[in-house]
């Protein structure tokens, strides 16, 4: 899929003179061959950056006076609405509501992603807009006349000259692994909300931008029956599947969970025609996941290949930053091996399917603990999202825990939600889903185009409308699964080895809950976790992270003398822990140590 930006300078720019950006296009180039780097100057000191690949789905038209670009997940292009939604555009009529009721009127009913830009060249005109979920990221700076819009994190943070992170997102993200409430860390650099429009006046260097974040969270519906219903939303994911794959060559992504055999199930009942891979790292950390895709791909009856993944290396590190500066964390970059194997061994897919967001809309994810004030809504969020403690982060910033949790407080009140369970919930579903799970997806897509059909806005609505009640114990997952395909509710979960079809199942599962919650699972859990942890990559990353201390910069950010940079404590943290604290060091650092020019295992 391509990656379009944006840049409107207030001054006059030069590209031949901007040596940032040349070295920005020539690391790409390095970084990724397969892509295709385009830059033109479509308005006065602008410059216009896509990045392509063969799986390219781009549509430019010209209507009137406007050059139209659209990045979707499908193929749509309704011209006359477009061009009756150009011809709206007249700066000085315009104001925030009369966007939000041209976005209404053009995208309201608009299923899946897009991110759309058109540009005036006669009056200076930019228009844009995505669609209700922001599925895409899109990525926002408009400061002293300047604007910066686009899809490449790299492009924008180098031409909005966005160098300096906040401290307290910067902590946010070393706690979460994303910023929850904002797109980047850098405080004038943010993604676009759900269902944006805007009108950017490059004359006068202004901006009016319409959103509208109540998109995500609908009002829920206790109408009829959890079988009518679930029957509704197994329609409405076939035809999400349908629309999806049509004229395409796909590949499913399967694992052992439940949103990936949901869709080959939909696939298989619409008789598409798809590949179905799973990933085996390179130290074998998902076994368990790996032996339940094979059943699955069994009952399936589907063609399924299993590719074992090269170790990362440092150039692996380089990539993933290049790729997303840090805004998805540098553990994941072995990901990237798996899509270049993908294209390797289907070169004449069109695109990557996935569960994602099946575990955001059908389970109920509601708190299991009553929480009656801020001091436990807080307690709980850290306890079920946090990879650090709080503490231990806000000593490393030198930042006080009321700043954070006070940021936090003041996010959740932003929700449309009358309790704190329904503000946990909304955070999950709008951070978690909305934040990390977004960008991973636009990851993939430097490669192929990754689509779900679970964000399918219909059906995205669908299942957010059904009561929590009938979501406990994935009640309404199991039946969905069932009505699917009986199958694959045959076939254990890899993340409790119970089969959707089990007798007893709520039983089973709320006495593993208990299990999990008892003091002895705990003290064990800790006593784990205090031991020395091993993997492959751990010496090179201490290492590097410890080199990287040294660098003066960092020191006004982190407190380098904290307890936690003796090299006995870093061998203590998670994989995940140490590569969001790596991944912390090379932001502030810029990436140095990730040397595109080693491709060493590590020792």
């Amino acid at each position: 899929m391509s990656h379009v930006s944006l840049a409107i300078f207030s001054e006059a720019w030069d590209q031949s003179s901007d040596a940032g950006l040349s070295a920005f296009l020539a690391r790409r180039a390095q970084l990724f061959p397969h892509l295709s780097l385009d830059l033109s100057s479509p308005l006065s000191s602008s410059c216009l950056f896509i990045q392509s690949s063969i799986h390219t789905k781009l549509i430019r038209r010209r209507i009137d006076t406007w050059d139209l670009i659209l990045e979707s997940s499908t193929d749509f292009l309704d011209e006359p609405c477009l061009a009756h939604l150009l011809s709206q555009v007249q700066a000085p009529k315009l104001g925030s509501p009369e966007l939000r009721k041209l976005w209404n009127q053009t995208f309201s009913l608009k299923r899946h992603s897009f991110f759309l830009l058109a540009l005036n060249r006669d009056s200076g005109l930019v228009l844009f807009a995505c669609d209700a979920l922001t599925r895409l990221p899109v990525y926002l700076y408009c400061e002293a006349g300047r604007m910066v819009l686009g899809r490449d994190i790299g492009f924008c943070k180098l031409m909005s000259a966005s160098w300096t992170p906040d401290k307290l997102y910067l902590a946010l993200n070393t706690i979460f692994g994303y910023v929850p409430g904002r797109g980047t860390f850098y405080p004038a650099l943010d993604t676009l909300k759900p269902g944006s429009i805007g009108l950017f006046v490059a004359p006068e260097g202004k901006l009016i931008l319409s959103e509208d974040s109540l998109l995500r969270f609908p009002k829920p519906d206790t109408s009829g029956g959890i079988k009518p219903r679930c029957k509704e939303l197994v329609q409405l994911f076939e035809e999400a599947t349908s629309l999806l794959t049509k004229d395409q060559k796909p590949i499913l992504a399967l694992s052992g969970g439940l949103d990936s055999r949901a869709l080959g199930a939909a696939l298989n009942n619409g008789k598409i025609k798809y590949e179905a891979v799973t990933y085996q790292d390179a130290e074998n950390t998902a076994a368990l996941d790996v032996r339940i895709s094979l059943l699955l791909a069994k009952a399936l009856k589907a063609n399924h290949q299993l590719l074992t993944l090269s170790q990362e290396t440092p150039l692996s590190f380089s990539r993933m930053f290049e790729l997303k500066q840090g805004i998805n964390y540098l553990g994941v970059s072995f990901l990237l091996d798996f899509m270049v194997q993908l294209l390797e061994f289907y070169p004449q897919s069109t695109m990557l399917l996935t569960g994602d967001g099946g575990d955001k809309l059908m389970p109920c994810l509601l708190p299991e603990a009553q929480i009656k004030n801020d001091s436990a809504y807080l307690d709980y969020l850290y306890a079920h999202n946090a990879q650090f403690p709080v503490y231990m982060i806000c000593g490393l910033f030198a930042l006080k825990r009321s700043d954070v949790d006070a940021y936090l407080l003041d996010l959740a009140a932003t929700y449309p939600a009358d309790s704190y369970a329904q503000r946990y919930k909304y955070f999950l579903l709008a951070e978690r889903g909305g934040r990390w799970l977004f960008e991973g997806e636009d990851r993939n897509r430097i490669y192929l185009p990754s689509e779900t059909p679970f964000y399918d806005y219909d059906f995205y609505r669908a299942a957010l409308s059904v009561p929590d009640s009938w979501k406990k114990n994935l009640k309404l997952y199991r039946l969905f699964l069932e009505y699917l395909s009986p199958a694959i509710a045959n076939v254990p979960n890899a993340n409790n080895m119970l089969r959707p079809d089990q007798i007893g199942y709520s039983l089973i599962q709320t006495a593993i809950s208990l299990l999990r919650k008892s003091s002895a699972i705990r003290k064990w859990r800790t006593r784990t976790h205090n031991q020395n942890i091993r993997f492959t990559s751990q010496n090179w990353i201490i290492s590097s992270s410890l080199n990287l201390l040294e660098n003066q910069s960092i020191s006004t950010y982190l407190n380098t003398g904290h307890p936690l940079w003796k090299e006995e404590n870093l061998r203590k943290l998670s994989r995940l822990q140490l590569n969001l604290l790596f991944t912390t060091l090379s932001i502030l650092s810029s990436g140095q140590d990730s040397n595109p020019h080693s491709d060493q295992l590590w020792s």
